[in-house]
Formats: structure tokens, C-alpha cells, sequence
């Protein structure tokens, strides 16, 4: 998995760019020792030289043999690479001199769609009868506003020799160049080759469509936007795209609008949202070519997330062929990144707004091809209530309103419950018992589960559980340590192994809870 660590965005939109940069570029999906050096220490970092790029490859020597690297692994992936070095790649860095490696690189996801705005233009076709200080709007524009150009200077029969801008638009779908216009003067037939820039004013929406290069296509769309003082990211999954569309358009769009321009019951406003700022966000994110995971991490101690993109499904591609998940931290839109009502969560432990909503801020899509709401519990007078019936395990249970299993059904009721060490009801509620690592040691500290998404739901009289698959690399985290240890805290790694087997888990606080329950891992994969 490509993994960018702790880089820092000025705002949600110029984050919305950033995660563009990283996902729609060359970045390293291999390494390879071309030649061992010498001089080398297990642990030293080296950077690739070379190639034209936002933010340098690293990679991390992971055994050597007499000082010559004979085990590296990647560190980090790179970001923006728009030209690539050759084979084999030098480094810098280290202990040593003369490392070299062979690399290749992928681009994960590809940009459909993003926000623009035109920056300039020169002319494609001159058209006729224009006159100077004509206005040329660029035409066919699907779901903004349109660019406007002034014409500056006219040759014989009043064809447009050059242009100049007058509005750059807020453009959701540019046309191709060149781009046929409408004019408020007489002339007719000019067509624009426009250059355009991603706009950056964060008081407007910003669209954003991906698509995974996994071969089962993964589409995933963010609205940036502005609600009263709230910033935030709307996240949305879809089943493809149409460019002719508006955002709200695109084929099996998840539900939640955060202007409520989606139609049907529940509130059309009800969805996945993650609150940001538009001030300084720290991030981390983890993608590969099926889902990307983003933590952020606002003020002193507030860490929003997201998952978007695919899970791992407990079915062949068959059987499941479209196993998209969405997962904010909220379902309403307008919440501020510095809230703190109980039913603002993170994606291990989502919940519900009140009594009577019924979407988000997790969504999953079934193999039905039926959006369904993931909530460990719903929010009732600023305390949780419990329990729900599709959940993401283990901080949540899965257990409907006639739950008929045997008490001595340890496997199948038992099994899936954790209330003792991960409260569902209260405000958050106190663990009655702790999860601990049968050895606690000062090198593995955390008891990490995968989080898993299951559903509950009756035949024939009596309960059953469905479990829908995993979100890839997110382990639910237990915070309860060897009483002698200190515990672990955001933003801290946790390795397992060593070596070139070692695994890295980096940890984060959901949203701004510290209770020993409420913390996540994300590995790299």
C-alpha cells in the first residue's frame, strides 16, 4: 500500500488537492536491490534521487551483511511523480554510499472529476463578425458556472486573434479543448483552447470523482463545501461514471447531499460526512488501487477519518462483485471539527444521529446492490443508545429487536459481543473488563482486531449473523496495556516482527475520545 505519513494541508480544499496529488500520480509499488552499497545500517532511510515528483520515494534497509543492503522495503511511496527515474535509481542517505535500486511504478486511482477554474486561453478557430470587448462564455459546461473571456483583438472579418480572462468559472466538468463559446455580440464560430487551474476558494463546493485502477473499478467521489462555519468533506460511493452527468447523477450514488439536493426518504441530507477546517489539517493517508483510508487531524487533538472504496468481502468477486464501503464520522453535514456530541464518531465506531435516522455516517453496499446504514448505536439525549442491527465489529453488536439465540450460543451471540470491554450505551460508558495481549511487552503493547462489518437479521424464527467482509488494513485497537507500560497515544507505531517481516500499525484516537476503547490502528500494507 502506497503511505504517505503526517504531510500538511492549508485548508480542506488544498487537503482535497493534495490527496489528488498523491492518488492520480506515479508512486512506487516496488523496490528491488540493484546494487548493495556499503557502509549500511539496518533501520537507515534512503531517498530515491531523480525523476520529477511532490515528495521523494524512501525506502528502508531492512537487513545487511556487512554493511551491504541485502533487504529494503518501501518507507514511503512518493507523491506526485509526474516523471519517473530510471532503472536502476541511486539514493541518498544512510549510513553508507552506493545503494541502488530497481523501482516500478503505478498509479492507483484516476481523476474523472475536480473542480476548476479557466486561468487563460488562446484561440483554436477565429470564428467571424466578432467585434473588440465582445464577452466569449464557454459553453456546455455541466454543473458550474461558466468561464468568460474578453476579446482583445480582432483580425479581417472580425475573426478573434487573442483573449483575455474576465471570469475564471467555477467549473465541475470542463469541456474539451477547444471549447466551442456563446457571445453576448454578433460573431459566431470561435473555439477557445482553455487552460485550467483547480479553483481554491473554500467558501465553494468542490467535486472530486476517482476511479481505482483495481479491475472491478472502484468509483468514489468527495464534495469539499462550506455549511454555516463547518468545512468538510461529503463522501460518496458510486457503481461508475458518466461525464455528462451532475455529481448528484452519477450511476448508484450513495445516499446523503449535504445541500439535500438528493430525493426520497429518510432527510436527504443524511449521509457520510467527515468534519475539517479550513485552517492547518495534519493527514495521513493509505491507499492502494481499491479503497483510500485519510485520518485528520485538526486543532490539538481532533483526528476525523474516512474510508472510501472497497472492503475485503467474505465472497469470491462472483458472488460479491461491487463490495463498496463509506464511512465518515457523521451523518449530518453541518458539524464542526471541534464538536463534541456523542453521535460525532470515527469509522470504527460509527453512530447514528438521533432515533429517526437512517443514513450514515457509514454506508455499505450490499450484494443486492442496496445502500445500507452501519451504526454501532444512535444518539439519544447526548448519550448512546444501544444496540444496532448492522454494525462494525467489535466496537459494535450486532443484535436485532428479537433476538431469540440461546444464551449458551457462546459461537454465535457470545462470540460477536464485547459490551464488557467496549460500552454501547452512556456517554461513553465505562469498560466493566479490559482486553490484554496474553504476553504484554514493551515491543507489542496492543491487542489489534480486525474490524469486520456484520449484519443481523432473522430466518426462520431465529437470529443470524452475516458478516460482509473487512475494512482492509483497520484493526480496532485496545488501549488496556500491561499495567507497568505506558500507554500507546496518536499518531504512535506499533511494530510487529522484525526485520524485512516487520508490520507497522500507526494509531490514532477516534475523533477526540481517549478512552482505551476508542482507539484504531491502520497497517501498512
Amino acid at each position: 500500500m502506497p503511505f504517505l505519513l503526517n504531510d500538511t494541508a492549508t485548508d480542506h480544499v488544498d487537503l482535497m488537492d493534495k490527496l489528488i496529488d498523491f492518488a492520480t500520480n506515479d508512486t512506487v509499488e516496488t523496490v528491488a536491490i540493484a546494487a548493495g552499497g556499503a557502509g549500511y545500517t539496518v533501520g537507515d532511510i534512503l531517498t530515491a534521487s531523480g525523476g520529477t515528483f511532490t515528495l521523494a520515494a524512501q525506502f528502508e534497509v531492512t537487513s545487511v551483511a556487512a554493511g551491504v543492503v541485502d533487504g529494503i522495503k518501501v518507507a514511503r511511496s512518493g507523491v506526485g511523480y509526474t516523471a519517473t527515474p530510471g532503472n536502476p535509481v541511486s539514493t541518498t542517505g544512510g549510513t553508507g554510499a552506493g545503494c541502488t535500486l530497481t523501482l516500478t511504478f503505478g498509479t492507483p486511482w484516476t481523476l474523472r472529476r475536480r473542480t476548476r477554474t479557466a486561468a487563460s486561453a488562446v484561440v483554436g478557430t477565429a470564428g467571424t463578425g466578432y467585434a473588440v470587448n465582445d464577452k466569449l462564455f464557454v459553453a456546455d459546461v455541466i454543473d458550474g458556472t461558466q468561464a468568460q473571456f474578453n476579446v482583445d483583438t480582432i483580425g479581417g472579418g472580425g475573426a478573434v486573434l487573442t483573449v483575455s480572462l474576465d471570469i475564471g468559472g467555477h467549473i465541475h466538468e470542463p469541456q474539451a479543448n477547444d471549447a466551442t463559446t456563446t457571445t453576448d455580440g454578433s460573431g459566431t464560430g470561435c473555439e477557445l483552447t482553455v487552460t485550467y487551474n483547480f479553483a481554491s476558494d473554500t467558501t465553494l463546493e468542490h467535486q472530486l470523482i476517482l476511479e481505482g485502477a483495481d479491475s472491478s473499478q472502484p468509483f468514489i467521489g468527495i464534495r469539499a463545501y462550506k455549511a454555516g462555519l463547518a468545512h468538510n468533506f461529503e463522501l460518496a460511493g458510486f457503481t461508475g461514471y458518466t461525464s455528462t452527468q451532475t455529481y448528484e447523477s452519477q450511476p448508484g450514488i450513495s445516499p446523503g447531499r449535504y445541500d439535500a439536493s438528493s430525493v426520497g426518504s429518510p432527510a436527504p441530507d443524511e449521509g457520510a460526512y467527515t468534519p475539517l477546517d479550513n485552517n492547518t489539517i495534519n493527514y495521513w493517508l493509505f491507499l492502494n488501487d481499491r479503497k483510500i483510508t485519510g485520518v485528520f487531524k485538526m486543532g490539538a487533538s481532533t483526528y476525523t477519518n474516512m474510508y472510501l472504496g472497497f472492503f475485503n468481502p467474505f465472497g469470491t468477486n462472483t458472488e460479491f462483485p461491487y463490495p463498496m464501503a463509506v464511512f465518515g464520522c457523521r451523518a449530518l453535514p453541518n458539524t464542526l471539527f471541534s464538536s463534541t456530541v456523542i453521535g460525532y464518531s470515527g469509522m470504527i465506531d460509527p453512530i447514528g444521529f438521533d432515533q429517526t435516522d437512517q443514513n450514515g455516517p457509514a454506508l455499505l453496499r450490499d450484494v443486492a446492490g442496496v445502500w445500507k446504514s452501519i451504526r454501532n448505536s444512535r444518539e439519544s439525549s447526548g448519550s448512546r443508545i444501544s444496540q444496532e442491527e448492522f454494525v462494525c465489529w467489535p466496537a459494535g453488536t450486532a443484535l436485532s429487536g428479537t433476538d431469540q439465540i440461546a444464551d449458551d450460543d457462546k459461537t454465535s451471540k457470545e462470540g460477536f459481543t464485547s459490551t464488557g470491554a467496549i460500552p454501547h450505551a452512556g456517554n461513553p460508558g465505562s469498560p466493566l473488563l479490559q482486553f490484554l495481549r496474553q504476553t504484554p511487552d514493551t515491543n507489542n503493547l496492543a491487542t489489534l482486531v480486525p474490524t469486520m462489518l456484520i449484519e443481523a437479521g432473522s430466518l426462520a424464527g431465529q437470529v443470524e449473523r452475516m458478516i460482509h467482509g473487512e475494512l482492509s488494513g483497520l484493526h480496532w485497537m485496545s488501549n488496556a496495556m500491561d499495567l507497568d507500560v505506558a500507554t500507546a497515544a496518536s499518531e504512535d507505531v506499533i511494530e510487529e516482527g522484525s526485520g524485512a517481516s516487520v508490520q507497522r500499525y500507526h494509531v490514532f484516537q477516534n475523533v477526540a475520545r481517549t478512552s482505551e476503547f476508542t482507539f484504531f490502528a491502520i497497517k501498512e500494507e
